[in-house]
C-alpha cells in the first residue's frame, strides 16, 4: 500500500504528535514537550498558515481509518542570508522508512522553496538523528558546520544543512 500525501488539517494535530512521538522515542534523552516546547503541534494546519508556511502529511487510508505515516514542512526564513526557505518537521514512521516516502516528503518544500523564488533550502537536525544526516546529504544536503542549542528540555543540539535549488 503506498502512502497518500495530502496537505495537513488541524484534525490531523493529534496523529502528527504521535508520529513524532513514535520516532524521538527511539532517541534516549528526547522528551516531546506539547504544552511548553512544541505547542504549533496542536493546531497544525492553522500553525503553519500564520507563518505562511505549509505542511503535508502522508498517510494510509483504510476502512475505517487514516493513518498519519509521514510528515514534512516548509516555512519561509527572510531573515536568512543563507536560504530563504526552511523544510522542517520531516518524520516518516520507522516502520516505512526506505521505502521512498521520505524523498516524495522532501520533494514537496524544495519545490515550495522554488516556487517562493528562493536559490537555497536549509534545514536543522538534532545531532542525534544520524540516519536522517545520511539521507538528508543523499538529497543533496550539505551540513555546514553550523550547530545551535536549543535550551529545550531534550537537551537539544542541532547541526544546520543546506541544498541549493
Amino acid at each position: 500500500m503506498t502512502p497518500t500525501i495530502r496537505p495537513a488539517t488541524d484534525a490531523d494535530s493529534g496523529q502528527v504528535v504521535s508520529l513524532i512521538a513514535a520516532c524521538w522515542v527511539q532517541y534516549p534523552g528526547n522528551i516531546l514537550d506539547i504544552a511548553e516546547e512544541e505547542l504549533g503541534l496542536c493546531a497544525v494546519a492553522s500553525n503553519y498558515a500564520a507563518r505562511q508556511g505549509r505542511l503535508w502529511v502522508a498517510t494510509l487510508n483504510f476502512p475505517q481509518a487514516e493513518w498519519i505515516t509521514g510528515c514534512v514542512g516548509v516555512v519561509p526564513t527572510p531573515h536568512n542570508p543563507q536560504a530563504q526557505a526552511e523544510l522542517v518537521k520531516m518524520y516518516v514512521h520507522p516502520r516505512l522508512r526506505r521505502q521512498g516516502l521520505a524523498r516524495r516528503l522532501a520533494a514537496l518544500p524544495e519545490a515550495v522553496a522554488r516556487e517562493w523564488g528562493a536559490h537555497t533550502i536549509d534545514l536543522w537536525s538534532d545531532t542525534r538523528f544520524a540516519e536522517a544526516h545520511a539521507f538528508y546529504q543523499a538529497l543533496g544536503y550539505t551540513q555546514t558546520g553550523e550547530t545551535r542549542d536549543l535550551h529545550d528540555l531534550s537537551h537539544s543540539t542541532e547541526y544546520h544543512f543546506i541544498k541549493p535549488l
